[in-house]
């Protein structure tokens, strides 16, 4: 998999994923705008991150990017939002999963559609 030709704005959250999501984005081939990178043990979540995603929102109208990924302080959770700026909620963020779990057969167990 690669992300050549992406830009990714990554805000951090001044927590846990200030160097590794940076880092594996760019190792997979992203432009990375990194922010809330700057952890000092008191500023976590500050006005950042996915408590705080307008920040992100803003960031990625602003630099043209793909899209916006924003962790927050312990990067159990992530919000994203598309090129326009729009944030994409975990319901969406399933179902995309989901989705692409089904065109590509790995979902244990095939959900039910009503005809």
């Amino acid at each position: 998999m690669t992300l050549e030709g992406m830009r990714v704005v990554v805000d951090c959250a001044n927590g846990a994923a200030y160097k590794s999501t940076p880092c594996v984005l760019r190792e997979l081939g992203a432009e990375v705008v990194v922010f809330g990178n700057q952890p000092d043990g008191m500023n976590i979540n500050k006005d950042c991150g996915s408590m705080h995603p307008k920040a992100m929102c803003k960031k990625v109208v602003e630099c043209k990017a793909h899209l916006g990924i924003a962790h927050d302080g312990d990067a159990d959770r992530v919000l994203l939002c598309d090129e326009t700026g729009a944030l994409v909620d975990g319901d969406d963020i399933m179902a995309i999963a989901a989705l692409d779990m089904l065109e590509q057969n790995t979902l244990a167990k095939k959900p039910w559609f009503p005809p």
